[in-house]
């Protein structure tokens, strides 16, 4: 059963409600020595046509609801079937008083407060909560910053763009090829040897002209080609593109300082067809002037 005393203290006057006398089964609201009353009426078969003195006690009316449903449950829901048929108005009303009801009951926010947000949020107004995430981002970017500036903050960074930058040489194949070039080109110049910059493109041709494969054995090496210098730089080789051929490591390695097509001719793999390509494509890009001599005699074999 309903805990009438706490079931009337929650529900409150509602509209054409009144406090009058206390009924006889001292129905009390909110300790005031009064019961709800229900709005008076004229009661049926009255020949004089007056209104009750006492409007009907919500609670005792109540208490005689759940009676009734309680001993004739479908007999009441088919009654207020209908009488949600006959009063679709009141129904709905009733409906929604309820539903807040049970909104406040389980904690939900009731629809006013939901339609105000709502308004709002279109206005384009912060609300509390955005200006508190705001505060906190902008404190924790402000100390961000001055964490930065130690050196430990400096050292995150440099660290940072150290994993960045093994990552990037790791993944690109034009990454790799241009830092290998820079290191060939370094080495050229430090042994006083012609060096001239070679652009990644043009490396990534001259890869494909032999189908990223070794110039000297055939084998495929894809990203992990390097690039091989026919004239070695402790020989005064320069670093230029009429000196590079693709080259897988073991060819590069067992080749070392060594005349290219003699040592060429030694090997297990040697072919002729590779060695005419090697010339032909070497011969597309043109000299150095100050390595012609030394070059002129290989060349023209």
């Amino acid at each position: 059963m309903t805990d009438i005393k706490k079931w009337i203290d929650e529900r409150g006057l509602h509209k054409g409600n009144y406090l009058g006398d206390l009924c006889r089964n001292n129905h009390e609201y909110l300790d005031t020595g009064k019961s709800i009353r229900c709005q008076r009426i004229v009661r049926k078969g009255s020949k004089s046509g007056k209104e009750q003195k006492n409007g009907r006690c919500v609670c005792c009316r109540k208490i005689h609801s759940d009676n009734g449903y309680k001993k004739n449950p479908e007999g009441a829901k088919a009654r207020s079937v209908i009488w949600r048929k006959n009063n679709p108005e009141k129904a709905s009303e009733s409906r929604t008083i309820w539903k807040r009801k049970k909104r406040r009951r389980d904690g939900c926010e009731l629809r006013e407060e939901i339609t105000l947000r709502t308004a709002i949020k279109r206005a384009g107004a912060p609300t509390v909560i955005e200006l508190v995430n705001q505060q906190i981002k902008e404190a924790e970017v402000k100390a961000r910053v001055e964490y930065l500036k130690t050196p430990e903050g400096k050292e995150e960074i440099k660290e940072k763009i150290r994993r960045k930058t093994n990552h990037i040489y790791a993944t690109s194949f034009r990454n790799k090829t241009m830092h290998k070039e820079k290191r060939q080109r370094r080495k050229a110049l430090e042994r006083g040897n012609y060096a001239e910059k070679i652009s990644t493109q043009q490396l990534i041709n001259r890869f494909a002209l032999f189908n990223y494969c070794c110039a000297y054995c055939g084998s495929y090496e894809g990203s992990d080609i390097q690039q091989e210098h026919v004239i070695c730089h402790s020989k005064g080789g320069p670093h230029c593109l009429a000196n590079i051929v693709p080259a897988c490591a073991l060819c590069n390695q067992n080749k070392h300082t060594k005349d290219m097509e003699t040592w060429y001719k030694k090997q297990p793999f040697y072919s002729k067809e590779r060695l005419d390509k090697i010339k032909k494509v070497l011969a597309l890009t043109p000299f150095p002037t100050k390595q012609t001599e030394m070059f002129h005699d290989w060349q023209i074999q």
